[in-house]
């Protein structure tokens, strides 16, 4: 094996492939050329960033030195090119901000069983879209997994998927500062969404079709429908939310099964198509829309009443608002907190609150702060019983958890207008988080329901 490291020997001990613009720092100057001399196994570890087309290989992992961090942008190592991989087996690629350069930044095509893994990556579509997933293989694999990305121009998207596979996203957020209203596209195999945001349009052909949980499309600032299904597929929607602006959020085709969907617009209509819609509660909190979906099951419910199959009857309680989210502490709340999104909305009906919170703080100044990281301003007091304390996911952005947390979850407090965060560790008892990890573009996310 051949290095192009100044010295005779490797001395960076576990750290066998390490790319360097400069021979004195790694073993290789270019990605390509470590791939070439990796096997089945191996990681390669970027140093400084590379602009190059590399095919991937096989077992052979990809990510950053140990001191970088990209998930939220802030990278000082990047790929900027395409990343093909064609070969039967896994890649893993980690903490690394990827880039377009005037074509996909990953391809997965071909025949072969692939899988790419990208985790705690920051996913830059600046001029093309970003995945191009072709593979003809039921056991093709895409896996995002806590990445944060962008589309930064109009006319390109995130994905463009006709593989027989799956696609999917986990706790992550794509953003669309550049305002594309393109579609992302999927005209075969399938989409996962869990705990995740897109900011533009999903669009379903062919055989693709959609599994959505706790997961929010907006496409409002394009005023574009934000999800369009295809005759002949069933898909499923649990506690999503769909931003749509002037247009219709929704598209039904084939069947949509949906639990507690969100539909957020001010179209005269809420579900249009010509397929079959079965719900359990569509929540709308603007423009109250008819559903005039092919075939209707369910209930829904408007500033009016609840509809059960059609029939109308009046629900005390209703009232659909705006609420105050706040960072504040369990003992002291932070001298400061400035805000760059504070967004709470709510629907009740009954004894049931059901919220949504989007909270980012642009600035903050903890001062005296102690205790426990909460958020406050619930629109109604939570049920005090004990032993009752409802659990919702969460989805976070720059929050310094716990090296061994596995996952956050936001706790309602008995008897308050508080939301307490839980981490979860591994192989241990879940603890508090502490008010003191708040820090500038400190982001959270998430809808649940209480009861009051």
């Amino acid at each position: 094996m051949t290095f192009t490291h100044a010295l005779s020997t490797n001395n960076y001990g576990p750290l066998k492939f390490i790319v360097a613009t400069s021979p004195a720092n790694g073993t290789h100057t270019t990605l390509a050329s470590a791939l070439t001399s990796a096997s089945s196994g191996d990681t390669i570890y970027l140093r400084d960033s590379v602009t190059e087309d590399v095919t991937l290989k096989a077992g052979v992992n990809i990510t950053s030195m140990p001191s970088n961090s990209s998930e939220t942008g802030s990278s000082s190592v990047s790929i900027t090119g395409k990343l093909t991989f064609t070969a039967a087996g896994t890649v893993n690629i980690s903490g690394i901000q990827i880039n377009t350069n005037s074509d996909f930044f990953l391809a997965v095509t071909g025949s072969a069983a692939s899988v790419v893994n990208l985790d705690g990556c920051y996913l830059n579509c600046s001029n093309s879209t970003g995945i191009s997933f072709t593979a003809a293989n039921t056991s093709a694999r895409i896996n995002v997994y806590t990445c944060d990305g962008n589309l930064g121009t109009t006319g390109i998207a995130f994905l463009s998927h006709s593989s027989t596979g799956l696609f999917s996203a986990t706790k992550g957020v794509i953003s669309n500062s550049g305002g594309s209203s393109t579609a992302n596209t999927c005209s075969a195999g399938s989409v996962s969404l869990t705990n995740s945001f897109f900011g533009n349009p999903f669009t379903f052909s062919g055989t693709g079709k959609i599994t959505a949980k706790y997961s929010e499309i907006d496409s409002g600032a394009t005023n574009s429908t934000a999800l369009t299904t295809v005759a002949g597929q069933t898909n499923e929607l649990d506690y999503v939310r769909l931003s749509s602006g002037t247009a219709t959020p929704l598209s039904v085709g084939g069947t949509v099964t949906a639990t507690a969907l969100l539909l957020h617009h001010t179209n005269s209509v809420a579900v249009t198509g010509a397929g079959v819609f079965v719900y359990a509660g569509v929540f709308q909190d603007s423009t109250v829309g008819t559903i005039s979906a092919g075939t209707n099951t369910g209930k829904s419910i408007d500033a009016g009443s609840i509809s059960f199959n059609g029939e109308a009857h009046a629900v005390s309680n209703y009232t659909v608002g705006d609420w105050t989210p706040t960072f504040t502490g369990s003992s002291a709340n932070p001298t400061s907190v400035t805000y760059s999104v504070q967004v709470g909305k709510y629907i009740r009906i009954g004894a049931l609150v059901f919220v949504h919170c989007t909270l980012t703080a642009s600035a903050v100044t903890l001062g005296a702060a102690a205790g426990n990281l909460q958020i406050s301003g619930l629109p109604f007091t939570a049920k005090n019983t004990t032993n009752y304390t409802p659990i919702w996911p969460v989805q976070v952005q720059t929050y310094d958890m716990q090296a061994a947390t596995k996952f956050v979850t936001a706790q309602v407090q008995p008897n308050s207008l508080n939301v307490a965060f839980i981490e979860s560790v591994d192989n241990g008892a879940a603890t508090v988080t502490a008010v003191t990890i708040l820090a500038a573009n400190t982001q959270v996310r998430f809808t649940g329901c209480y009861e009051t």
